[in-house]
């Protein structure tokens, strides 16, 4: 890995699809993106260790707007088992 290329790259996409208003779009796509940087260094630091890269796409699949807790929950759940399927491998 070299210096200039950190270990976790996310996009994160939610469908127009699912959500016609701009708003609730970016109102999702906030809150998954703070609650990802609260939680990514962990996973950062596992990475690192193991001198690996990732390369993450979250498409964000329900049909309603979730609360920030729900999907703070759901973002944990997230890293812990990448991390455990990482680990495995």
């Amino acid at each position: 890995m070299s210096d200039q290329q950190t270990p976790v790259q996310i996009a994160i996409s939610i469908p127009k699809k699912r959500f016609k208003k701009a708003t609730d779009r970016n109102l999702t796509r906030r809150r998954l993106r703070e609650s990802y940087r609260t939680h990514k260094h962990e996973l950062i630091k596992f990475l690192e260790y193991r001198n690996q890269q990732l390369h993450i796409l979250v498409v964000y699949a329900s049909n309603e707007v979730l609360g920030f807790k729900k999907i703070d929950q759901k973002i944990i759940e997230l890293l812990n088992h990448l991390i455990q399927t990482i680990s495995k491998s």
